[in-house]
This record gives structure tokens, sequence and C-alpha cells, in this order.
């Protein structure tokens, strides 16, 4: 069973991806068809998935106005009284879904109503609901007590890592909630693998998303003089506030060190104002800004109330690339606590299944999920 089904356009994927990654940080289950391409066709297992799903939840955008497919899904959300229309951009749905009030994804209060509006169709599942999370009482550990060194003012670099499917986005949605029920304020970002994504294009995320959170007063005191720097980054900053001033001519190794520096002030002066918690998903897709990036917060920012916490994929990790030598330099100058995420033993799937299921399972039963996970 699925608690949300996410509707959008392919196109609009990587914008989407934040939002999903809103919904389950609060603990609900999301289908939202990563791996279905723009030709697909609507199958039985979208139709199975939304005739599970207790809430649709429908992205609208230049893109999404325009599929067919998207209001296919979004119309059997309407027939069923179970949709809920988020706009990521300024744009009129289609005409038979504008007699329902569509939330402003853009708004800094977004993530509050979309929550609201999905727990009047399901109620908001508890810390202990879901999934059981079993066999790693160690990282639960490990991930507390950095959170609460993190409140105090020391800053930390934490990593989960292991194969695809092992449980890292788990592990990180987690730590994600015990950060939030300690007052500790989470952004999001991810590498992505596009042929040329963006430079620092997990940092670009995170920013975003503060605006979103914050409003643009709020936000433009949070960048303070830092406001050049970040514009370089966005320059549809420059846009939105009229009062920052341009960015200096530099030589290119003076530029970086200036950015850096720059993000690295931004980030503590967030961090002042509540301490942060910024989430770097898929280290091993990163390009050579990001990890210049990380490497550079990790060491700047150890005496301020910042946790870093990234993911990557063990097996896909050039030891040549971008990110593999950064982890070597991070690892060498004790920067990182690297959490190796393992498969789950015999007796930890035995726990997982009774916890679910209330009963001891078949021993046929638990020997078929270890061969085949």
């Amino acid at each position: 069973m699925v608690d949300v089904f996410v509707s959008y356009s392919s196109q609009d994927r990587e914008r989407v991806r934040d939002l999903v990654g809103e919904i389950e940080a609060i603990g609900y289950s999301v289908w939202w068809d990563r791996e279905i391409g723009a030709g697909a066709t609507f199958d039985r297992e979208i139709e199975k998935a939304i005739d599970e799903a207790s809430c649709i939840v429908v992205v609208w955008s230049k893109n999404s106005v325009e599929s067919e497919w998207v209001r296919t899904e979004a119309h059997e959300g309407l027939t069923k009284g179970n949709l809920v229309p988020v706009a990521i951009e300024t744009v009129r749905p289609p005409l038979a879904f504008r007699m329902l009030q569509t939330i402003d994804g853009a708004a800094p209060d977004a993530t509050a109503s979309l929550v609201s509006a999905i727990a009047k169709l399901l109620p908001v599942p508890s810390a202990g609901d879901g999934l059981p999370c079993v066999g790693r009482a160690r990282e639960f550990v490990r991930i507390g007590e950095a959170v609460d060194r993190a409140r105090r003012g020391e800053g930390a670099l934490m990593l989960f890592s292991g194969e695809g499917g092992v449980g890292k986005t788990r592990m990180t949605l987690e730590a994600e909630r015990i950060a939030r029920v300690a007052d500790v304020l989470v952004l999001r970002g991810h590498c992505s693998d596009a042929e040329s994504p963006p430079p620092y294009q997990p940092l670009l995320e995170q920013i975003e998303r503060l605006g979103r959170l914050v409003g643009p007063e709020a936000m433009r005191q949070r960048m303070g003089e830092n406001a050049t720097e970040l514009s370089k980054l966005m320059p549809e900053l420059n846009q939105r506030y009229a009062d920052i001033p341009p960015y200096p001519t530099l030589p290119p190794e003076q530029e970086r060190r200036y950015l850096l520096h720059g993000v690295a002030e931004f980030v503590a002066r967030g961090a002042s104002v509540q301490p942060l918690m910024l989430v770097f998903e898929d280290l091993h897709r990163a390009d050579e800004s990001t990890c210049i990036l990380l490497r550079y917060l990790a060491e700047r920012l150890k005496a301020e109330p910042v946790l870093l916490v990234g993911t990557y994929r063990d097996t896909e990790l050039e030891p040549g690339g971008p990110f593999g030598r950064v982890l070597q330099e991070l690892t060498r100058e004790r920067l990182v606590e690297d959490l190796r995420l393992k498969r789950l033993q015999r007796p930890e799937i035995v726990e997982l299944l009774v916890r679910q299921f209330g009963s001891e399972p078949p021993a046929a039963l638990v020997e078929l999920i270890f061969s085949e996970t």
C-alpha cells in the first residue's frame, strides 16, 4: 500500500524530488514514478498505485498542464475526491481543476500547507509508523550524538554509504526526523546524474528551500553582506533584491576562495538563528564544484551549529573521480564520519518481519528474503 501518489511531468523530476522528500520526511510512503520516462504508458503499475493511494498530489507546471498523462492521473484524484494540487510555477491549471484550491509551491508556508492538506485525507504517521527500521541501532546512536553536538556548536560531516537499496535514504530520513525533533532546520539537496548539471547543484536546492521557508525579507537578512557571492550562484537573486552589490572581477583562484568564504559565512549566519542540517544526497554523482564546497564547509564549520549529512553508493564510487578524491582527503584529515550500511542478516530479517506482522515468519520466507536482498 502507498499513502501518497505524486503526479508530475518527467521534465520537472529534479524540482519535484524536494517536494517528495518533504512528504516522506513526515512519514508518508510516496509513489512518484521515478524510473518511468516521459514516453511511458498509463500501465497497470501506475493504475495500481493510484488505486491504493489515499492521496494524489498533482504538481502543476508549464510542462505538466500540457501532459495528457498528468491530466489523466489528476482526474483520477478529482473523481475519488483525494486530489491535492500544488503549483511550482505561475500557471493556470487545466479547466477541470480550477475549482480546487491550489497550493503555491513557492510560498514560505508551502510545506505546511501541503502536509495539512494531505493530513485531511489520512493521519500524519507517528514516529513508530511505517516499516520498522532494524539492524541500525549503532547508526541511530551516532546520529543522535551528532545532532546533539551540532546544537552545541560542534559541526561535523556524517556520511551514509553502501550499495544501492541498502537503506541510505531511509537513514537520511530518520536523521532528518531526529534533527527536526531537536529543532534543527533541515535543508536538502541532490547531486544529479545529468550530463551537465549546474555547478553547486545541491547548494542551490538548499538555498531555494530556505528562501521558501523563511520568506523574502528574512532571506535577505540571512544573506547579509554575502548576497553578492550568492547572486553569483543564483543570478535571479539580483531580480528579487535590488540592493545586492555587483560581483567583483577577480582571478579564477581568488574568485573561488571569495565564493566559498561567502557561502560558509551565509551558512554560519543562518545557523546562528537556528541550527542547520544540510543534506547532500548521491554524492557519488557530485561534480568538482560540489566536492570542493563540501570539503571547505567540513573544515570551516567545525565550530558552528551545522551538521552536514551525505549519502553515496560505494559500489559506484570512482577512486579518481571528484568525490573519491575529496573523500580520501576528508578521511585522512579526520573530517568525516562514514557509516557504512550493510545488508540485513537473517536474525534482523526475522526481527523486521515479527515487528511488521506480529508473528514468527517461516524459515523459508526468511531465507528467500535474505537470498534476494
